[in-house]
């Protein structure tokens, strides 16, 4: 039988602002080990430029073509330089932003892939170049704001029921979910124009937060 999206209402902007909070609460992680504490540090960035060209790209060429664009711009720029490197982070990031309160269990495995990955392969532990590692968390966040902002639409996506699937934690899964999404054009309206809101007040939070 195949499943059908969810008929529940979720307010776009409500959800806007309890994801931006979990950002928020990873950039403050990574101010935390960084020894950073104002606002406008570099931790934020890279959420802050794909923020806020995102909705401007979905109003311009649609959805599903923004989101394969981000798509294309995420995947192989992991610090490994490596696509599984990348979509490592991705299942990271979408299974903190999705978390419920708790979520200091998914914080801490983020946060742990971003300090131990870089180019050139894991970084060293027992507290060995601890400065490095610090710039390590900095860069993973900053650079990979397309992957953080992937992240975040495909959990709109399902807490507003726009798609099939439940768990849209890997990027195949996500493609596979704006396939099923284009392959109804009703749906893939409703989809725009609720995530086009959804984006919209992120935006608008991150500018404001980060």
């Amino acid at each position: 039988m195949t499943m059908q999206p969810s008929t529940e209402r979720v307010d776009p902007i409500g959800l806007a602002l309890k994801l931006t909070l979990k950002l928020v609460q990873l950039v403050e992680k990574c101010k935390e080990a960084n020894g950073t504490e104002t606002k406008n540090t570099e931790e934020g960035k890279g959420i802050t430029r794909r923020a806020k060209d995102l909705p401007g790209l979905v109003a311009s060429v649609g959805l599903i073509p923004a989101l394969t664009f981000y798509m294309s711009k995420a995947i192989g720029k992991g610090r490994t330089g490596s696509e599984a490197s990348t979509i490592d982070l991705y299942s990271a990031l979408y299974r903190f932003i999705a978390s419920e309160e708790n979520s200091e269990n998914e914080l801490s495995t983020l946060l742990n892939f971003c300090t131990t990955e870089h180019k050139e392969g894991p970084r060293k532990r027992d507290g060995e170049d601890k400065e490095a590692s610090k710039g390590i968390l900095t860069t993973e966040i900053q650079e990979n704001g397309y992957t953080i902002m992937l992240a975040i639409v495909a959990v709109a996506l399902e807490k507003l029921g726009l798609t099939c699937q439940h768990c849209l934690s890997s990027i195949k899964d996500l493609a596979k979910a704006l396939l099923y999404i284009h392959s109804n054009a009703t749906l893939e309206l409703a989809a725009e124009t609720t995530i086009l809101e959804f984006l919209t007040e992120t935006k608008k939070l991150v500018e404001a937060l980060l």
